[in-house]
């Protein structure tokens, strides 16, 4: 028997795919990680099949976690190397994110290895009300080889197609929304913080 009930697998899968996703991406990586983790609370990042991210890899990052808040790029799709002209893997995350919203983003970010549970959120141009600007960041937690969550796995995209990947420049992206995601064993008491 794994770490959920018969029932509660049941319940999770029902509650993660009637999200409102705004992007296609998001509900293909929601769907492939519930079938990752069958009855575990999250599944270990070797059980991430890419052939079933194909059509969202470019929009996929890993995130590898260290305390006491280290996050570094494990693996970039290719988008993210588009926006920001350079290999990202190894490099910092936190360091692409303004000086005002590092901690913020620091505490959202490690909420989801530490509680364990996801983390659905919009991202956009400061001061910006148009879709066109937004981007929908959805993320969910994995396991090393020793079995501890150490790792998360996004899928980011714009509301609307945009042509120009470089549209919004990391040095000026905020979180306007964001809401942890039940996987299993509740929800953090406190809002994420934006």
């Amino acid at each position: 028997m794994g770490e959920l009930t018969r029932s509660q697998v049941g319940r999770r899968r029902e509650a993660v795919v009637s999200l409102p996703f705004r992007t296609a991406g998001s509900r293909i990586l929601a769907g492939a990680w519930l079938d990752f983790a069958g009855d575990r609370i999250a599944p270990a990042r070797r059980d991430i099949d890419p052939a079933r991210l194909v059509k969202v890899l470019p929009n996929i990052v890993i995130l590898q976690y260290a305390e006491p808040e280290t996050i570094r790029f494990r693996l970039a799709g290719t988008d993210f190397f588009t926006t920001f002209d350079r290999e990202m893997t190894g490099q910092s995350y936190l360091e692409l994110i303004p000086p005002d919203q590092r901690e913020a983003t620091r505490q959202r970010l490690f909420t989801i290895v530490r509680h364990p549970c996801g983390l659905l959120a919009v991202l956009g141009r400061e001061g910006s009300e148009h879709d066109r600007d937004r981007l929908e960041s959805f993320g969910l937690p994995l396991r090393n080889e020793a079995g501890e969550i150490e790792y998360t796995i996004h899928h980011a995209d714009y509301l609307e197609p945009v042509r120009d990947i470089e549209r919004i420049s990391m040095g000026r992206i905020r979180a306007i929304n964001a809401a942890w995601v039940d996987i299993g064993r509740g929800v953090p008491g406190q809002h994420a913080p934006l």
